[in-house]
């Protein structure tokens, strides 16, 4: 009984000893975030929003009295950036070329200015397109599904190209299977999501889908990757189409913030794993300004 009363005292002292802490640490001054992921043949868009606390919960602050400007090599400005707001849910507002045509092979600057912020700035390239040189498919093989009526399909598609033969190339696949639905007489193209390779050459790109490859030790050659794929579809609806890949040769810039964010998502560590920083190539801010070039192929899966 008296180890009992012992204990409840013991247990009263130490609740009325208790204080919150109060740290007081003060917040950083918030930092203009731009992202832009721009290649050929298509306006730029720039996304300009503030950095936040990692403790605010509140929805994304888009900018939209930034000035956005666009340089080239030689610091001329080409143009400055139109605003638009997208009348379309979940579509955020951004900044938009209108004139400029963007070349492969050049360089372009940007720079991002906004009331009560620090002027931004960034810079990268567009690469040279590579085209895919063969693109086929081999080892067909259909099942049953995980679902009752469904047919899964297991396939391997090769695809080879002719790597430039610079210092160091970065590329980045994604891969797309066509599927038709018969009964509204629709078709839509399905990202085909990977498993980890066990190839360390390959990384999954989980934000922006397909693999990132890094060219570390090929370097002027022609270059071949075998990729397993699986769908599932249900036969009494529904067709097997084409299947598309997009090859993607990408700037430095480009590679190391996908691999920054894949590494990060995959990252299992917990509270004593790694860590992993983001990659940032915005000078005073955060984000990412980032340049790729592309090239597109298709082939039927079922002759």
């Amino acid at each position: 009984m008296r180890l009992w009363i012992l204990l409840l005292g013991v247990l009263c002292m130490a609740s009325t000893c208790e204080k919150p802490i109060d740290l007081n640490l003060p917040l950083p001054d918030p930092r203009l975030v731009v992202v832009s992921n721009f290649t050929t043949d298509e306006a730029m868009r720039v996304r300009v929003s503030r950095s936040r606390s990692i403790l605010d919960d509140l929805p994304e602050d888009y900018i939209a009295d930034a000035v956005v400007e666009l340089f080239g090599d030689d610091d001329n400005v080409l143009e400055q950036l139109r605003l638009v707001i997208p009348q379309i849910n979940r579509v955020s507002p951004y900044y938009t070329t209108e004139s400029i045509a963007l070349q492969p092979g050049e360089t372009y600057k940007l720079r991002v200015s906004a009331p009560g912020f620090d002027t931004v700035m960034s810079q990268s390239q567009i690469p040279a397109r590579i085209q895919i040189r063969d693109f086929s498919v081999s080892g067909l093989t259909s099942g049953p599904g995980s679902k009752p009526g469904s047919v899964r399909y297991d396939y391997q598609v090769l695809l080879s190209f002719d790597d430039p033969g610079s210092l160091k190339n970065y590329y980045h696949l994604n891969f797309y299977q066509e599927v038709e639905d018969v009964v509204v007489e629709q078709s839509y193209l399905q990202p085909v999501v990977f498993s980890p390779f066990s190839d360390n050459n390959f990384l999954l790109a989980y934000f922006a889908g397909g693999v990132l490859i890094e060219d570390e030790e090929i370097n002027g050659q022609r270059v071949s990757y075998s990729f397993p794929m699986s769908i599932e579809i249900y036969p009494s609806y529904q067709l097997l189409g084409k299947i598309y890949v997009e090859l993607r040769t990408t700037s430095e810039e480009y590679y190391l913030f996908h691999n920054s964010l894949s590494r990060q998502q995959s990252n299992n560590g917990g509270i004593n794993g790694e860590p992993i920083f983001i990659f940032n190539n915005i000078e005073n801010g955060h984000g990412i300004f980032a340049g790729y070039s592309f090239s597109t192929d298709s082939l039927n899966v079922i002759n």
